[in-house]
């Protein structure tokens, strides 16, 4: 059966007025019109046949039209989502659109040859990570002394007054505490300058770790790409200095990946079984390397560890010959002897229980404020009993925090299984409304449409402030270079210029995970099972994330640093054979 694929911009309105009543066509406006004009000015025409790795593609487009179905009919009204006839052939329709953009798109990409060029310039800089990295330091330095000492999230004066507890990663308190009161020791503001240019290091470093792996391996166009991308996207540069916890994870991420990757790569079974040079760096068989970047990674992000117990197991079926199951027992390992013994004999205390429950949480109290007329008196009283001081006013869609402060933990501890047995019965009594809370406390990850800066969470793009610490010590920013800075802050409030309006295709919340997705149907459509091996842990680590408070945009960061190695397993060829 043949497919004679006919595709036209009004085709693409046509699909997105069925969800959209706002002019608001944002990035996938712009990246379907792309994908019609090269296939209307083609010199040759296109006749796809049908085939089963089709399959692939028509999950995907039903996966995209489906977050658009959903996502109309929550994001902007609280409305329940009602299945009818009307509803079903909307939802057929438009997916057989998506597919057809998509099936044109993978045949294209996968069609193209990129020119290759290596002229002397990139050789000499993209040929050492140092020279690379120092390229990057001094094209983000400008910015910098704009920012100078550098910039607080939220977090930074939690993690700096409260008491050592697991609520924020110990790892990461540990270095910005020890970091910071050094440098005071000289001033306020140079406490905040050493944690900011160490962070700031590591990320040029990193990035330019990845740049030249991508020239090595041959793809000297899309390393240049991919360092423009690093040293001069403006989200980049402003959070290379940013103190969050979440930098530095999405750094050591990045590391882990590609460790992953050549540690896979180097068991190849198409691979001779003589011994390489890069087999003194493991032991027992295992990559140390990937020991290291994945522990970093588990102790700089609470939720890392719950990733990588579950990716362990697609990775040990998917790569079984490889035995990569040690790779994982030896991380996972690690962590818990880090975590279970090294930090109690240091006397850090556990962490806040409520922490894990922010979505049960914003169940039962949506629950209670949407059918508070239908609730028993005995349901009340259940929920009361374990939120004293709940008030419904509070109560925030897309933001957990309010209600989790009206949960009382101790109350919790002495009676979990009288939480869950209620959790579980107003589940089964009110499922709709369960699925609703939980899709609109993370709609802003997953919903093409929706705004970047909620309208409800009303959090900053960018946390860019310079705020008090303590008594100890009080940081000021001179404000040296009012140009540079009034720029960049408008990027950190993400009121880019129209001139630059291109930038909110990459920059939006909501674009990591279609990239994530796009690129691992790529994978299972043409089969680059190694290539898999980079996609399969972020998007599980993506999918913790919608357990969490709320979204916002450095949470995601880790994604953002991928965006090259996403693209990379597009562009990369199957390897069917020897290297």
């Amino acid at each position: 059966m043949l497919l004679i694929v006919s595709v036209n911009i009004i085709a693409y309105y046509y699909a997105t007025w069925n969800y959209v009543t706002a002019a608001n066509f944002g990035y996938l406006n712009t990246i379907i019109c792309i994908v019609s004009c090269i296939f209307i000015y083609s010199k040759r025409s296109i006749v796809v046949a049908i085939t089963r790795n089709d399959f692939w593609i028509m999950l995907f487009s039903l996966v995209f039209s489906s977050s658009l179905f959903i996502g109309k009919a929550i994001y902007y009204t609280n409305i329940s989502i009602d299945v009818n006839l009307w509803s079903v052939v909307v939802l057929i329709s438009d997916t057989s659109v998506f597919f057809a953009y998509i099936k044109i798109l993978f045949y294209y990409v996968n069609d193209i040859k990129i020119r290759e060029f290596d002229s002397k310039v990139c050789k000499l800089i993209f040929g050492s990570v140092l020279r690379t990295a120092l390229l990057i330091l001094l094209l983000w330095f400008p910015v910098y002394l704009a920012y100078y000492p550098g910039a607080f999230c939220y977090d930074a004066w939690c993690q700096m007054n409260w008491e050592w507890s697991k609520f924020h990663p110990v790892l990461h308190t540990l270095v910005m505490k020890f970091l910071i009161y050094l440098g005071a020791l000289i001033s306020d503001n140079v406490g905040i300058v050493l944690y900011a240019l160490t962070q700031m290091l590591i990320c040029a470093l990193t990035f330019a770790y990845v740049v030249k792996y991508l020239y090595n391996k041959g793809y000297k166009f899309f390393s240049l790409v991919s360092f423009c991308f690093y040293a001069i996207n403006p989200v980049i540069v402003i959070f290379s200095f940013l103190t969050t916890k979440d930098i530095l994870c999405g750094t050591f991420f990045l590391l882990f990946i590609i460790s992953l990757y050549k540690y896979l790569e180097d068991n190849s079974i198409f691979e001779s079984v003589i011994k390489t040079p890069r087999d003194y760096r493991k032991i027992g068989g295992v990559d140390y390397r990937c020991v290291i970047f994945g522990l970093l990674c588990c102790l700089l992000r609470n939720n890392m560890i719950y990733a990588l117990l579950v990716s362990s197991i697609f990775y040990s079926l998917m790569y079984k010959r490889k035995k990569i199951y040690r790779l994982f027992i030896a991380i996972i390992c690690s962590f818990f002897v880090v975590n279970n013994l090294i930090y109690p004999l240091l006397g850090v205390k556990e962490g806040d229980e409520k922490e894990k429950l922010c979505v049960p949480i914003q169940q039962i109290v949506y629950v209670y404020s949407e059918e508070y007329n239908n609730l028993t008196l005995e349901e009340k009283e259940k929920i009361e009993f374990f939120m004293p001081s709940l008030d419904v006013k509070l109560f925030n869609l897309r933001n957990a925090d309010p209600m989790k402060a009206c949960f009382d933990t101790e109350t919790y501890i002495t009676n979990k299984r009288a939480f869950w047995d209620n959790y579980i019965l107003l589940l089964l009594k009110y499922p709709k409304d369960y699925c609703v809370a939980f899709l609109q406390l993370n709609i802003p990850y997953w919903y093409q449409y929706a705004n970047t800066i909620d309208e409800l969470s009303q959090l900053q793009y960018i946390e860019e402030q310079l705020f008090y610490v303590n008594d100890e010590i009080t940081p000021i920013r001179p404000y040296k270079f009012p140009i540079i800075y009034k720029i960049y802050h408008e990027f950190a409030s993400y009121n880019i210029p129209k001139i630059m309006s291109f930038l909110y295709v990459i920059t939006a919340i909501n674009v990591p995970v279609w990239i994530m997705l796009l690129s691992f149907f790529y994978c299972l459509y043409y089969g680059k099972r190694n290539e898999l091996s980079l996609i399969i842990l972020p998007l599980i680590f993506w999918l913790t994330f919608l357990l969490g408070p709320l979204a916002n945009m450095r949470y995601i960061m880790p994604f953002y640093f991928l965006y090259p190695i996403f693209l990379y397993t597009i562009i990369v060829k199957k390897n069917t054979g020897l290297r």
